[in-house]
């Protein structure tokens, strides 16, 4: 879903390309940071990767989140790299900001290929650890979250799809783990890592005071709403640490926002607060479903929620985002309920 009041763009390239879905040529942020866009397979999702080449004190890159894996981004990746002077080999460190695959996709070939570190949130490090050890009972366990979830019994095989397609993980180890607060290992520069969890348990921001900009990943986007819980296991409700984290990130509303899709733009705080406003309201029609009906399921409650796609046209993926969303906001609201009494 897209927002109505869309933030002041950094580039008008990138916000053109952002409405043609076409992605845009590499272009220079300032402060030794370039843009490299890193397309996805053709669908209905984000049909693009916004991925930045940063130069150290040294003279060297370092890339933050690696796009898909593919021919294609390499060779979009090197050309970026050598029109800057820089060769594929001299990479240094990959940051990836989540474990999805438009992000983490192409940092093993990387790695493989120059020898840079890969650099993740510990809590994404363990969000990935925990999805491999799940995936074999990923299917059935879907299917009982589904009777659970008060689902038709005509509608569980899709859903049951999507856990069988989701079952297949491959194992990632970083080689550099990072908590909320470190620095990062880029030569000359202080990059803070910033954990955000929420869209996955280990998102990771990345704040450059001195550059001024901030890197959001999927965490601050400027018109999409990126789905919450999308990264297995939290040891919190997702919603509610989604709101957490949007509270602290917009505290850095001075700086530049490097999103991982779309286009830079301005209005840090701005845009949390409707990233906020929007998860609330969804939330309010929640509570709304729950009150009017007799001890609903979360199938029930999910067919009076507003979805940009219109209920009637949910299907796979996007039904389980729907009712793992409901979910979330029913959780969310039992934690107020006791939280007030």
């Amino acid at each position: 879903m897209t927002d109505e009041v869309a933030p002041p763009a950094l580039s008008d390239a990138e916000l053109r390309a952002s409405t043609t879905r076409t992605p845009p040529a590499s272009e220079e942020a300032g402060h030794g940071i370039s843009t490299v866009a890193l397309p996805l397979p053709p669908g209905p999702n984000v049909p693009y990767t916004l991925a930045y080449l940063v130069a150290d004190a040294d003279g060297a890159p370092h890339l933050v989140d690696a796009g898909w894996d593919s021919p294609d981004n390499l060779a979009r990746l090197e050309t970026a790299l050598t029109a800057r002077g820089w060769r594929l080999a001299d990479l240094r460190s990959i940051i990836v900001t989540h474990l999805h695959s438009d992000h983490l996709g192409m940092a093993a070939t990387l790695r493989e290929r120059t020898g840079a570190s890969v650099v993740l949130s510990r809590a994404e490090q363990e969000s990935i650890d925990a999805l491999v050890s799940a995936a074999p009972t990923r299917v059935e366990r879907s299917r009982e979250r589904a009777i659970g979830w008060g689902v038709p019994a005509d509608r569980i095989p899709e859903l049951l799809e999507v856990a069988e397609r989701a079952a297949h993980v491959t194992p990632f180890r970083a080689d550099v783990l990072v908590e909320d607060g470190d620095v990062l290992p880029i030569a000359g520069r202080s990059v803070r890592a910033v954990v955000t969890p929420g869209h996955t348990p280990g998102s990771l921001c990345l704040a450059d005071d001195g550059s001024g900009v901030v890197f959001t990943g999927d965490h601050v986007l400027p018109t999409v709403y990126s789905g919450l819980g999308l990264g297995g296991p939290s040891p919190r409700n997702a919603l509610t640490a989604m709101l957490d984290s949007l509270r602290r990130i917009a505290e850095l509303d001075d700086l530049d926002v490097l999103p991982g899709h779309e286009y830079r733009f301005r209005g840090l705080a701005d845009r949390c607060e409707r990233i906020a406003e929007h998860h609330l309201r969804r939330g309010g029609e929640v509570a709304q479903a729950r009150g009017a009906l007799p001890d609903p399921t979360v199938f029930e409650i999910a067919s009076r929620v507003s979805w940009s796609p219109g209920w009637d046209n949910m299907r796979g993926f996007v039904l389980q985002s729907a009712l793992q969303q409901t979910a979330m906001h029913l959780e969310h609201l039992l934690e107020e309920d006791r939280e007030h009494g």
